[in-house]
């Protein structure tokens, strides 16, 4: 029925949320739940009034916070400590993989010239008696 005000109720909660994804999906789950038994009792009311019998969004979610096991918050804030460490590893990497490629480039001026140079004697001298060939020096 107010289904895009309950998904706002819901972003505004999860702000507070310090939690994995399966716990946020359960909230959203008991919120869609507690809003459609207070329809069920009241079926011509407003979501204003749905949302002042579950309470502002940051109580809620402090509330179900304090309902999830000792320690939750804290492993989650460690999950995703480390996994911003891997992402910015990542990135690092990549940066200095990029460096180092541009840096390579400039070494060596982009492109590897060889210069090689053909003498042609016409038929005049036989192949055996032909110099051969030397590496040409800058």
């Amino acid at each position: 029925m107010f289904e895009r005000e309950i998904k706002e109720y819901c972003r505004r909660a999860c702000r507070e949320l310090q939690c994995d994804r399966a716990q946020r999906e359960k909230f959203r789950a008991f919120v869609f739940a507690s809003a459609q038994d207070y329809w069920e009792q009241r079926p011509d009311a407003a979501f204003a009034e749905v949302e002042a019998a579950l309470g502002r969004p940051e109580d809620a979610a402090r509330e179900f916070m304090a309902t999830l096991p000792e320690g939750t918050a804290q492993a989650w804030r460690r999950a995703r400590r480390r996994r911003n460490g891997v992402l910015i590893g990542g990135a690092g990497a990549l940066i200095a993989l990029l460096a180092g490629l541009v840096i390579w480039y400039y070494c060596v001026k982009g492109v590897f010239i060889s210069k090689v140079t053909i003498i042609d004697y016409g038929n005049s001298i036989p192949f055996e008696a032909m110099p051969t060939a030397a590496p040409i020096e800058d």
